[in-house]
């Protein structure tokens, strides 16, 4: 990623100068801007619940990398700012590498807790831990031995403070085993995991499309693409994002680093790279900027408290459960289970006292961790239990898997 042009003329330096600084600054506001909405989102009692997710704390850490990454891009660009000295453009590409690796594990275990938590029922909280602590070693083991071995730094042919070495091949090496390798992997491992994660809800919708066909209204269902469409585009945004941005601006920085010529095509793809990088925290940003989680905090904040009882349905673990909503306190499930002493053992999910659908009691009956698992509810002669039993994740929050299970 070279940080300044070739050898533009003074009149196109500036004018680029000046027009990136244009891209970059409203980039850094908006960045702040959304993060101190989500920091008094997250105070206000009323909406904290909402934003209690394992996917929205990492999407906070990864816009707060770009935040980083934008400064750094900035004092890089701007001639007050410009590093003067070989160890003040030695910190800005190192902090530039950091910045851009840390935003990309993010991004990245983003999509893996997903898939972690909706396919093979994995504890979301319990694995917030391991995300943050696999990304800060990626990132230190790749910034401080490339740091350690001198290759941050004033690249002459490429002018611009990033990876040096003493021949395009070694820059190249280091840039590939340094940066451009992770951020491509993680970027190829999010829309895989997209990918699988699609397949998975669909054939999940299937078998619940055959529990339900004795349901009146089960004829009159969307098909399972147009039903989880809204689910699968809001899943999808950020892969789609990542590739598009990490794919492009990765396979420049490889080019550029081949091609140390001077040329006319060179200069143009090295303004589009500088283009790319420019508009990434700008891109994110607005995209976090309408998270699920926080559109529901600020519809909390909105509503204000209300005893009125709302009903949404929730799909998930090979399960329908209807889950039982108000304004003031977390959402819980609540389930009947049929008493008597017949082996095929059936379960009523209700709102209120109004039953909606049986299913098989063994398929779905409980939720751990955010997901739906198998259990089996009776009594201590065996019978099934007539009680009422509430299922609640731990913590006491509400159910949704990061925005995904629950569809409202």
């Amino acid at each position: 990623m070279s940080l300044t042009s070739r050898d533009l003329s003074i009149d196109n330096a500036q004018y680029l100068n000046e027009l990136l600084i244009a891209l970059t600054v409203p980039s850094i506001s908006l960045t702040v801007l959304v993060l101190l909405a989500f920091a008094f989102t997250a105070w206000h009692p009323k909406s904290l619940p909402c934003l209690n997710r394992v996917s929205f704390r990492l999407l906070v850490y990864a816009l707060i990398a770009n935040l980083l990454f934008g400064s750094v891009w900035l004092s890089d660009w701007s001639p007050e700012l410009l590093p003067s000295s070989e160890a003040g453009c030695t910190a800005v590409a190192f902090l530039n590498n950091i910045a851009l690796l840390f935003s990309a594990a993010m991004f990245f275990s983003m999509a893996l807790n997903l898939q972690l938590v909706l396919v093979h029922g994995v504890n979301g909280q319990m694995m917030e831990k391991y995300y943050l602590i696999g990304a800060a070693l990626l990132t230190s083991v790749c910034s401080i031995t490339t740091l350690a071995a001198g290759h941050f730094g004033y690249y002459e042919q490429d002018n611009g403070c990033w990876f040096k070495g003493s021949s395009p091949d070694e820059q190249l090496s280091w840039v590939v085993g340094a940066q451009a390798f992770w951020v491509l992997a993680m970027a190829v491992g999010e829309v895989i995991m997209f990918v699988i994660l699609v397949g998975f809800m669909c054939r999940h919708q299937r078998r619940n499309a055959q529990i339900l066909s004795n349901v009146s209204n089960a004829s009159h269902r969307s098909a399972p693409i147009l039903q989880y469409r809204p689910i699968i585009l809001r899943i999808g945004l950020y892969p789609l994002l990542s590739c598009v941005l990490n794919f492009s601006a990765t396979i420049l920085d490889l080019y550029l680093a081949k091609h140390p010529e001077n040329t006319a095509l060179i200069k143009r793809l090295d303004v589009m790279d500088i283009y790319i990088y420019a508009l990434r925290p700008f891109f994110y940003t607005c995209l976090a900027a309408t998270d699920p989680s926080f559109m529901r905090g600020l519809q909390a904040l909105r509503k204000g408290p209300s005893n009125q009882s709302t009903g949404t349905q929730t799909s998930i673990g090979g399960g329908t459960t209807t889950t039982s909503t108000t304004a003031t306190a977390p959402r819980t499930r609540r389930s009947t289970v049929s008493s008597g002493t017949s082996s095929s053992r059936h379960k009523h999910f209700s709102v209120g006292t109004q039953a909606l659908v049986r299913i098989d009691l063994e398929r779905v009956v409980g939720v751990e961790g955010g997901v739906a698992r198998p259990e089996r509810v009776s009594d201590e002669s065996g019978h099934a239990s007539g009680e009422m039993v509430e299922v609640r994740p731990e913590g006491g929050q509400d159910v949704d898997a990061e925005g995904v299970e629950v569809q409202e």
